[in-house]
């Protein structure tokens, strides 16, 4: 019997890789930009999945600390471990650190879980110091989780650009990159479905038709422009350079 972890693994080799390690790889090439020494505040850093990439920097932990989610659609997870200790526990649209007191603030998937998401996007600005980097991460249309605590499936690019519009930043301080395409994103829903089935203990040939059937139509995808199909992704990578 194949395992529902070993599924996964099976399932990241083939077209249509799971958007989180594309998010992982983007987040950790962010960090190792940082010069030596530079001061980081992880808000909403939960788990802190980023800790062991930051060695070289003053790394800082904001959260809230009230989650106790349940499972959710694709993760039988009913536990959650805030890791290391957090040092800034606070609401994330009033943190209580002086004005641009980091060089940089990493945020990632955590907007959706943030009922006021522009005031938690001034609050980190405020926080930053001239020149530091805002660095965000957050998904384009995800499913329900971390229950309570979910109030967006997701943000576009619209979002973040009419953001720096009103607060009178310069365009070129937003960088917004999508993780994935259309087809990434069909792939996705339907990487859960094959997961969801092997939860639900769906085996024999249905589970190996649906596998084929799903990286058939992902092939196909890939070779239609993005331009055709639209605004359509897993999620977006983001930006902001604090104006110095």
């Amino acid at each position: 019997m194949i395992s529902s972890i070993s599924l996964k693994a099976f399932l990241n080799t083939l077209p249509g890789r799971e958007p989180s390690l594309n998010q992982h790889d983007w987040v950790i090439g962010q960090l190792q930009s940082l010069r030596q020494g530079s001061s980081l505040l992880d808000v909403g850093a939960g788990c802190q999945p980023y800790r062991p990439y930051t060695s070289h920097l003053k790394y800082v932990t904001q959260d809230f600390c009230q989650y106790s989610p349940l499972a959710s659609f694709g993760d039988q997870s009913e536990s959650w471990d805030y890791g290391s200790s957090i040092d800034i526990i606070s609401d994330i649209t009033s943190i209580p650190c002086r004005d641009q007191s980091f060089d940089a603030i990493l945020c990632t998937e955590v907007l959706e879980h943030v009922f006021a998401p522009i005031e938690a996007i001034t609050e980190m600005l405020r926080l930053l110091k001239p020149g530091g980097l805002l660095i965000i991460t957050v998904p384009f249309r995800s499913l329900y989780h971390m229950y309570p605590h979910y109030y967006y499936s997701g943000f576009s690019s619209c979002f973040f650009s009419t953001f720096i519009e009103k607060n009178s930043f310069p365009l070129e301080s937003l960088s917004i990159q999508p993780n994935g395409t259309y087809a990434d994103n069909i792939a996705q829903d339907l990487r859960r479905l094959i997961v969801y089935l092997q939860c639900k203990q769906v085996f024999g040939l249905l589970r190996y038709f649906l596998i084929a059937v799903t990286y058939l139509v992902i092939v196909i995808l890939k070779y239609i422009p993005s331009s055709a199909l639209g605004e359509s992704t897993n999620g977006y990578f983001v930006t902001i350079s604090k104006p110095s």
